[in-house]
């Protein structure tokens, strides 16, 4: 285009000068000066495209290069970042797990003075239903098999066959707690939630007119030797979990509830402990 208007601007004044076919020459010089001006106007918009462009490659360039010099810089920090989150999450994974803890305590506390202020409508307790063998450290009991653990009664903890049906742990294990209507929360790295399917022979604990109250009996997750879990060289210190479902008004003799923990992920060496304030403690190998 800026050749052919060149052209004809050329042409146009020649065509002046000599006088031959003057209108035609000055009507050429019109449309070549209007031809000129678009033309001009989008030589000037591409030569600002490419400008910007040239622009933003250059700084594009020094960006990609200062990031290379300083991806060392940055790992660095992304892996101090990444350490202080996890260990931030698990402090409050602890402290949130403590005050369920608590809340679990509380509730048993609460039901604890209720049984001891409801004494109406009360019926003879009677024998247990199973038979159950006590368990220890050195000796636990399977999954599937009723061992002997403490629950509380009337002010005192009186023995309860206790059975753990069924182990479900990771993404499987959150599934239920969601369906439970409980919050997934974050754990720390290395950690996975576990939860329980556990049965309890009430038929031993006092009964009211609303039914019976399960309270006092709590699961925790702990090493082979009894004491705190150790795995992968490292020490894994749980706060008890609490239960996924109500364990107030039992109208039958077996009860079947669902229990939260954690444990670490890939650690198949543990027992599970059912213990109550007091009393017999049960143990349970673990899977």
């Amino acid at each position: 285009n800026i050749v052919c208007t060149i052209l004809a601007f050329v042409f146009g004044i020649i065509g002046i000068v000599k006088k031959s076919g003057k209108g035609q020459a000055i009507a050429g010089l019109v449309l070549s000066i209007i031809a000129a001006i678009p033309t001009i106007c989008v030589m000037m918009f591409l030569n600002a495209i490419f400008g910007a462009l040239g622009w933003f490659g250059a700084r594009l360039d020094n960006a990609t290069n200062w990031f290379n010099t300083n991806s060392n810089t940055y790992s660095t920090w992304n892996d101090l970042w990444s350490t202080g989150k996890n260990t931030i999450g698990g402090v409050l994974n602890s402290i949130g797990d403590g005050l369920n803890a608590v809340g679990n305590e509380l509730n048993s506390i609460g039901n604890r003075t209720e049984n001891n202020t409801t004494d109406t409508n009360t019926t003879t307790p009677s024998t247990s239903t199973v038979d159950s063998k006590s368990s220890t450290v050195s000796s636990p009991a399977k999954v599937g098999e009723w061992t002997t653990a403490a629950s509380y009664k009337d002010g005192n903890y009186v023995d309860t066959p206790v059975r753990i049906d069924k182990i479900t742990r990771g993404a499987d294990a959150e599934e239920i707690i969601k369906k439970a209507g409980q919050k997934v929360s974050t754990l720390k790295e290395g950690v996975e939630y576990l939860v329980i399917d556990y049965s309890v022979d009430t038929a031993d604990l006092k009964s009211y007119s609303w039914g019976k109250s399960l309270s006092g009996l709590y699961f925790y997750v702990k090493g082979n030797d009894g004491n705190i879990l150790k795995y992968d060289n490292k020490t894994w210190s749980f706060i008890g979990g609490g239960n996924l479902e109500s364990t107030s008004s039992i109208k039958t003799d077996i009860y079947s509830g669902k229990y939260m923990l954690q444990v670490p992920k890939g650690c198949t060496d543990y027992l599970i402990q059912a213990k109550a304030t007091d009393g017999t403690i049960a143990y349970i190998k673990g899977e």
